[in-house]
């Protein structure tokens, strides 16, 4: 249960005393806007008379620094940035199936007040997933509203329509980033030679540079490890992927991530806890 909800105590210090507004609010307590405004009715504080709606306010609200460490994970993994051709700002999607689902929950409780409070859902067909045309089963969307944050996100990650990785990249990520790139783009992975698992990052969108980049200026930088890089044969050609393997390698890795890892998800690093 939300600390907020029928606490007119601190209800009262942050919306009259701080002069907080109701976007603020939600953020800073992942829930919607309309949420705050209702549980300030039902504690009987009376909100300000607003020239702007909720909407526009929004807009002019800065994501959490969890909220966009999330986010920059999300766009190494699963999730897109994209902006209509008519639109001023971009936002944020991510697309999972039924098996994603309780993750993908997660991820839109995470982000509030800055998405709808429901998922949406779509039929099983074609649909595009990280840039890919596949055909998938039913299946569940988190898309959040158009934002300034988003277009600068969009300006530095995609070029030409594609995915890049920006030189930058390492200033914007912590911990949360890479437990959640993990968590939408690795695979366990039983490797019979050596008996035991490993774990791969499914990076065959990014070219071998921009592979390389990511092991030298995120994953070794961070955790002060080597990885490797494989390669993998598509009918579109040789595609490259990260491999991160060694039973004392990604227990160093599990320790220094565990206290961001979603619950949801904790089963992935499982073999390592």
């Amino acid at each position: 249960m939300n600390i907020l909800k029928d606490n007119k105590k601190l209800l009262y210090k942050l919306y009259i005393e701080e002069e907080k507004s109701l976007s603020n609010i939600a953020k800073d307590y992942s829930i919607s806007s309309m949420t705050v405004r209702a549980w300030l009715k039902s504690v009987g504080i009376k909100t300000r008379v607003s020239t702007v709606n909720v909407y526009k306010e929004l807009k002019s609200t800065d994501f959490s620094d969890s909220q966009k460490y999330l986010i920059i994970g999300s766009i190494l993994g699963d999730g897109s940035i994209t902006q209509g051709k008519d639109c001023v700002n971009a936002r944020f999607v991510e697309r999972h199936c039924d098996e994603q689902l309780n993750y993908l929950q997660w991820k839109n409780n995470k982000l509030k007040p800055f998405v709808k409070s429901k998922l949406a859902k779509t039929v099983a067909g074609k649909h595009v997933i990280s840039g890919i045309e596949c055909d998938v089963q039913d299946s569940y969307m988190l898309t959040t509203i158009t934002h300034p944050y988003l277009t600068y996100l969009h300006k530095i990650f995609y070029k030409d329509g594609k995915k890049i990785i920006p030189y930058n990249i390492y200033d914007l990520i912590n911990a949360l980033s890479i437990v959640i790139w993990i968590c939408d783009d690795g695979s366990i992975t039983y490797d019979k030679k050596s008996g035991t698992y490993r774990l791969d990052l499914h990076t065959e969108s990014f070219t071998y540079q921009e592979n390389v980049f990511l092991c030298r200026e995120i994953l070794s930088k961070f955790f002060n490890l080597s990885f490797r890089i494989n390669t993998r044969m598509y009918p579109s050609g040789k595609a490259y992927y990260i491999c991160i393997s060694g039973k004392d390698k990604l227990r160093i890795i599990t320790e220094v991530l565990y206290p961001f890892i979603p619950f949801c998800m904790m089963s992935k690093f499982k073999h390592y806890l």
